[in-house]
Formats: C-alpha cells, structure tokens, sequence
C-alpha cells in the first residue's frame, strides 16, 4: 500500500488538490521537492535540499538514506545544477 507523506507545509488532503510531495511505497521513500526559484541557482538548491530533508523526515528517513536525484536542467545548465545540488547535500 501506498501512504502519502506531509509536512508542515504540505497538510493532508494537499495531494488531492496538487502532485504530492512525498509517498512511501514498498518500503521506498519517493519525494518531490517544491520546485520553487529562488534569487540564485545555489539559494534554490539549497531550498530543494531543506524540503526534501523535510519530507524524509517526515517518512522517518533522512538524507543520508538518499540514493539519487533526480533535476532536470535546462539545456546547457546541467553541470551548473548538480555543482549547486551537491554544494547543498
């Protein structure tokens, strides 16, 4: 069974209005940040990287436990946005 994970920010019910944050299935934490930009490319990887910690949290999991990312860059922009995601871990 899937079990749908929130936050402080993201209340139950939030996933029947939008895409949900975070969901434990088999075992398996699955997140999604919140996607937002901010003033830099390292200010916004740094804010993905606080929501996720924060949905793993939630699932009782945490960072450490994470095994990939994955962010899609625009074209050209890729080396710069994992330079900045790493930065942030």
């Amino acid at each position: 069974a899937k079990v749908v994970v929130n936050t402080n920010w993201w209340p139950p019910g939030t996933e029947k209005k939008a895409e949900s944050v975070g969901i434990i299935s088999h075992g398996f934490v699955f997140m999604t940040a919140m996607m937002e930009f901010n003033n830099t490319l390292n200010a916004t990887a740094q804010q993905e990287v606080l929501d996720v910690q924060d949905i793993a949290q939630a699932a009782g999991s945490e960072l450490s436990d994470l095994v990939d990312c994955l962010a899609n860059a625009p074209r050209g922009a890729a080396a710069a946005v994992r330079k900045a995601f790493r930065r942030a871990l």
